[in-house]
């Protein structure tokens, strides 16, 4: 619980690597959207989505 305070690190190879060989995922892999806490993760999408963003 010591290190539940602090963000996961940037690269979000490990984590998608685990989730294809605990859940078998392989085929939803392209489907994901990792980020590093929700205001991350809206900034993304609004940059994805928006006219010219």
């Amino acid at each position: 619980m010591s290190t539940v305070h602090h963000y996961p690190p940037a690269d979000v190879q490990p984590v998608i690597s685990h989730l294809n060989e605990s859940l078998s995922w392989k085929q939803n892999l392209p489907l994901l959207l990792m980020g590093n806490g929700a205001s991350e993760l809206i900034d993304l999408v609004i940059h994805c989505v928006q006219p010219g963003g």
